[in-house]
């Protein structure tokens, strides 16, 4: 079984030379140091740049408090951005408050902190990078804010924890794996807007035992909700054009899927191993379901159209089928 393979980490490594300690303020002494040819601040536990507009990007935290609230202003400068893995790897972090001068953070900026459990982002927040929670496994407490407009590859990846969670309504495309193996995660409502459910995005997530497809999506990609025990009734809305390779594999508990008459395609392994699935009406406008569609699931039997493509593969696959109209073999 192929998987996308996540970028890697590129974790900063900080080799500061430090050129001077240069001043005292509000947050104590603040030093200045040389990295790759850019001047880095460090004042108390936060390592930081300053922007072109003048405002802050925070670089890095390197304290051990368990809640942290970053502050608005560093040097007397605004803290408008988070930068990718600025708390990477913050073991004690239970909770995270960002202020609302963030406008964005970047990639797995909290990547692995393994205690993180709560999360404040302020609406004022625009863009969230790849992996921003990747491996937070104790996080249960997030709100995205409302501007949102993508959640991104990976994002809440292995968060075993996270149940209770709401995408905002203004979101257009959720990436392949945002919530991989999101074990805790029983209901999602897709917002409308969203064009296709990308690869993988629910994969693993095996209590989740209820989604909402909205109209207006196209296509349902590989692995999408494979291994998702728990749901047991799925209506695939008008417009899907196809199901991607193993999206609903290992399905144990569907025992009803709805398709559209737009449904074009069904690729291989898409409803393997959905041991519990019992009928499943094929449409008409389907020409091309892949090896392996139904395999391995022994209950099921396919309504399907006299003399349609649907019935040549019934019997071509030793499957069990009945008419649309007699629902006789």
């Amino acid at each position: 079984m192929t998987k996308k393979v996540f970028s890697a980490l590129c974790v900063l490594s900080f080799g500061f030379i430090m050129l001077s300690v240069a001043f005292a303020g509000s947050m104590g002494e603040t030093s200045v140091l040389l990295y790759n040819g850019q001047m880095i601040f460090k004042t108390g536990d936060y390592y930081y740049s300053v922007l072109d507009d003048n405002s802050v990007c925070l670089m890095r935290y390197d304290g051990n408090d368990a809640e942290v609230n970053i502050p608005t202003e560093l040097g007397g400068k605004r803290v408008t951005q988070l930068a990718g893995a600025s708390f990477y790897n913050q073991g004690l972090l239970v909770s995270v408050t960002i202020p609302d001068s963030v406008t964005s953070i970047g990639e797995q900026a909290f990547r692995d902190c393994k205690a993180l459990c709560k999360v404040d982002i302020p609406d004022s927040v625009v863009s969230l990078g790849k992996g921003v929670f990747y491996g937070c496994s104790q996080l249960n407490s997030v709100s995205l804010p409302e501007g949102l407009k993508a959640i991104e590859s990976c994002m809440f990846f292995n968060c075993h924890a996270l149940r209770d969670f709401m995408i905002p309504q203004g979101v257009k495309a959720i990436r392949e794996y945002a919530f991989y193996n999101c074990r805790s995660l029983t209901s999602v409502i897709i917002p409308e807007g969203v064009k296709r459910v990308e690869d993988g995005v629910f994969y693993g997530c095996s209590n989740l035992a209820s989604v909402t497809i909205p109209n207006g999506v196209t296509a349902i990609g590989q692995f999408a909700f494979c291994g998702c025990a728990a749901l047991t009734s799925v209506t695939i809305p008008d417009g899907v054009k196809s199901v991607g390779e193993a999206a609903f594999q290992s399905c144990s508990g569907l025992t009803e899927v709805n398709f559209p008459q737009t449904l074009r395609r069904i690729d291989s392994s898409a409803f393997r191993i959905c041991t519990t699935l019992t009928v499943l009406r094929i449409p008409d406008s389907v020409s091309n379901i892949g090896r392996n569609a139904f395999a391995d699931c022994g209950a099921l039997t396919l309504i399907v159209n006299q003399g349609g493509f649907a019935e040549k593969y019934a019997i071509d696959n030793g499957l069990a089928y009945a008419y649309s109209d007699t629902r006789s073999e």
